[in-house]
């Protein structure tokens, strides 16, 4: 797992962050063997913020590694990790634990690659987004819309047998189990924080994750 932990004003991250979105991508988007996911940690951080932190950075909202920020937990976890300095980007081993914890500098994707160990990582294509308001996964047929979302949320395919939505922490924050290949699923959105989350959709011919906004 690679985890930046980085400030919405900080100029050196909106510089970095190209870099590790474009790890991301050439990694799979978080469906192979490396996790990335982002950590605004100013505790004043909003959505509004990671927004216009991502337009400055030259990279897309709705298609860039998943990233908490301030005001819903980030800057506890980055107080958690001990982060003095913006950018700081560590690695994580699957056995918990620290690979390097700075990650630095960072002029090319080349520059973090080599910082794992050698075969530890396997490029692998994305798959590719259809749009933020209803994004598809052809494979599995799955439907999610709308994204940004408010309240309700629908999530269509055919034989869902199981949903469940993360937030950026990888902490479970609501699971519907043994839906007996239901084709439709709406879920009230708005009990839970303003953010990105993550949706595992189960479905008898396999699962898919998806990202998406509440707004």
């Amino acid at each position: 797992m690679l985890i930046d932990f980085y400030a919405y004003w900080c100029g050196p991250c909106m510089a970095t962050a190209p870099k590790i979105d474009e790890f991301y991508k050439k990694y799979g988007c978080n469906s192979g063997n490396v996790i990335v996911l982002g950590n605004e940690c100013d505790a004043a951080g909003t959505l509004s913020d990671l927004h216009g932190f991502d337009a400055s950075a030259g990279i897309d909202t709705a298609n860039s590694y998943p990233t908490t920020y301030g005001t819903i937990g980030g800057a506890a976890n980055g107080t958690t990790y001990g982060i003095a300095a913006y950018p700081t980007i560590i690695l994580v081993g699957p056995d918990k634990k620290m690979i390097n914890n700075d990650v630095w500098p960072v002029s090319s994707v080349a520059d973090i690659e080599s910082k794992f160990p050698v075969g530890a990582i396997t490029p692998k294509a994305c798959a590719a987004p259809t749009s933020v308001n209803s994004m598809v996964d052809a494979s599995i047929s799955v439907l999610i819309s709308p994204n940004p979302v408010s309240n309700m949320l629908t999530i269509s395919s055919k034989s869902i047998t199981g949903l469940v939505i993360y937030n950026q922490v990888g902490s479970r924050v609501m699971s519907f189990e043994n839906l007996n290949n239901i084709t439709s699923k709406s879920i009230d959105l708005s009990t839970i924080s303003k953010g990105i989350y993550m949706v595992e959709i189960k479905t008898t011919n396999g699962s898919t994750v998806r990202k998406i906004t509440k707004d």
